[in-house]
């Protein structure tokens, strides 16, 4: 029920708009929960992985809430975690409460349920896309930081993930 709920959004500004005849069956759409964790996983598993993973980055280098962390944290470990619930770092809390709240940070929720690295890794096909003025920085830093757990993105490097950027931000 959440206004930056991934599911409520589908369902408003995707589902919603396309002709019931054609649309598919609400028990086709799956969505990272609590309780299906190791369901998401295994049908993953099951199709041979993702053909197509569409997202965004966040100001920190997050990649579906899987929000950046210390050295200390191996990069296996953190390519290797699957559907979990995440704490939201403050710079994200910050940044989407400027955008979606108008600068009401204190609105945005402190946890969110995402898929971890094991699944957006296990994708065929990956294509974030950016378009506010501050993804100018995050594209370079995806782009020619070295892989690491301190800016998740770069993770993705060396994969068939291509960044969009709309014409006005590209100079």
């Amino acid at each position: 029920k959440h206004r930056l709920s991934f599911r409520g959004a589908m369902d408003t500004l995707f589902y919603d708009k396309i002709n019931k005849d054609l649309v598919m069956p609400v028990s086709n759409r799956i969505f990272p929960s609590l309780t299906n964790s190791k369901q998401i996983e295994n049908m993953i598993l099951d199709h041979g992985g993702i053909d197509l993973l569409i997202g965004g980055i966040g100001i920190n280098g997050h990649v579906a809430f899987n929000e950046p962390e210390t050295e200390e944290t191996s990069m296996e470990t953190y390519k290797n975690r699957s559907v979990r619930v995440v704490k939201i770092s403050p710079e994200t809390m910050i940044t989407n409460g400027i955008n979606e709240f108008d600068g009401a940070y204190e609105f945005m929720p402190g946890y969110g349920i995402t898929i971890g690295f094991k699944e957006i890794l296990s994708a065929k096909k990956i294509r974030l896309y950016c378009f506010r003025n501050w993804h100018k920085m995050v594209v370079r830093k995806a782009s020619f930081y070295p892989p690491s757990v301190t800016f998740p993105v770069t993770l993705l490097q060396g994969t068939d993930t291509r960044i969009g950027i709309p014409e006005c931000l590209a100079d």
